[in-house]
Formats: C-alpha cells, sequence, structure tokens
C-alpha cells in the first residue's frame, strides 16, 4: 500500500506539462490567426457598406442639391477633383466635400483601410470613389455614379494608384 500512495503523489512529470503547453500555444495561434483574418474581413466589409452609402447620399445630393448646396447653379459633383478625397466642408458646394454623409462614409471606410487613403475623382457629371481593402492591399473596392460596385484589382506591383481604380477619363470605376 505505500507504493500505491506514493505513485499518486508524485504529480505530473515536466514533459507532459511542457505538451499541454505546446498544445494550447498551438490552439491560441490557430484562433489568432483566424481571428485576425476575421477582423480584416469585417473591415473590407465595412469599406464596401460606406462606399454604397455614398451611391444614395450621391443620388439624394443629385435630387435635390438645394438641400445642401445654396444653389443650383453652383453644385458641382467635383469640379474635375482627383487624387485624394477632400474632407467636410460646409462652405464647399462640391459633393464630397458638402454632404456630411458622403464625407463620413469616405472617412469610415478610409479608416478601415490598410492603406488610410481613398480615391476620389470627378466631373460636372460624373464620380467615383475607391480605397484599398484591408484583406488585398492589390484590391480596393469601386462605387460610381454609373451605379457601379465592384472589386478592382492591380495586376502590377507596388502601391495602387488612382488610375489603377479609377478611369480618369470617364470619372468612372474601371
Amino acid at each position: 500500500m505505500k507504493n500505491l500512495s506514493k505513485s499518486f503523489k508524485r504529480g505530473f512529470t515536466l514533459i507532459e506539462l511542457l505538451v499541454v503547453v505546446a498544445i494550447i500555444a498551438i490552439l491560441v495561434a490557430v484562433i489568432m490567426a483566424s481571428t485576425t483574418e476575421s477582423r480584416n474581413r469585417g473591415a473590407d466589409a465595412g469599406i464596401k457598406t460606406n462606399l454604397n452609402t455614398i451611391k444614395g447620399a450621391a443620388e439624394l445630393f443629385y435630387v435635390n442639391p438645394l438641400t445642401v448646396a445654396p444653389t443650383k447653379p453652383a453644385f458641382s459633383f467635383g469640379s474635375d477633383i482627383s487624387g485624394n478625397c477632400p474632407s467636410y466642408s460646409a462652405s464647399s458646394n462640391v459633393m464630397f466635400q458638402r454632404d456630411k454623409n458622403i464625407a463620413d462614409a469616405i472617412a469610415e471606410a478610409t479608416k478601415r483601410s490598410s492603406v488610410n487613403y481613398a480615391f476620389c475623382d470627378a466631373n460636372a457629371t460624373n464620380w467615383a470613389v475607391g480605397v484599398v481593402l484591408k484583406t488585398d492591399a492589390k484590391s480596393a473596392w469601386c462605387v460610381d455614379s454609373s451605379n457601379a460596385s465592384k472589386k478592382v484589382t492591380r495586376v502590377a506591383n507596388g502601391a495602387m494608384v488612382i488610375s489603377d481604380v479609377i478611369d480618369t477619363a470617364t470619372h468612372l470605376c474601371k
């Protein structure tokens, strides 16, 4: 009986404890990797949602610019804006700046992007907005005045530029 009680008091060996710790570490690594990927996919969904919000807000801006611009003749989609999207300005008559909903949607989509940059391009009749996705720095989500809402992928290496996302001649998504 003494031998039996002695074997129960012995506890776990160092090898057994190390195996358990290694298994837990592997499980934590797998969970962390899947959580990060899910968070990035969620950021992409946020980008798409915010940019799709712009389509509706732009239609309202076009239909009734008097609610956001002091006079109809002064209203503009963008007066040949090309490059980084401008920030909100209550004194502007340009859609990207004057409409707070549009400016906020662009700002929120930009925060979720992997590069923290939004591409805007517009003239008096057409507009387009593109934001690089979080999960893929070679892809951007683009929406425009022709009701397009699509993923645009860059083929070449390097950072995305506006001409990868938006056709600056037509002011629409590529």
